[in-house]
């Protein structure tokens, strides 16, 4: 699970810097939603985006089919693809700090 959250945060994180505004107020969620439609074709309401990014109180983990439309929005091909990227660059990461 810790990985998970891991990519998930890297995620967030690519999310924002895509989007390239913060997410301060409930209209820059719904600017996100639209962002995000537009882009992908596919819609991820602002009350989901909220909670998944600590707007509103968090009580779930995000579903698989969130997850894959954020990462075909920040230009993967979907949360798999994302994931198996991430591990890539963490172990490159971990050998050029190696050396």
């Amino acid at each position: 699970m810790e990985k998970k959250t891991e990519h998930i945060e890297r995620l967030k994180n690519a999310v924002v810097a895509a989007f390239g505004q913060t997410l301060d107020s409930p209209t820059d969620y719904e600017r996100l939603s639209v962002d995000i439609q537009s882009k992908t074709g596919e819609l991820i309401s602002v009350s989901t985006l909220k909670r998944m990014f600590g707007y509103l109180k968090q009580g779930t983990v995000p579903r698989p089919s969130t997850l894959s439309v954020l990462a075909r929005y920040v230009g993967f091909s979907g949360w798999s693809d994302f994931c198996r990227c991430a591990v890539c660059a963490y172990a490159v990461a971990r050998q050029i700090s190696d050396v």
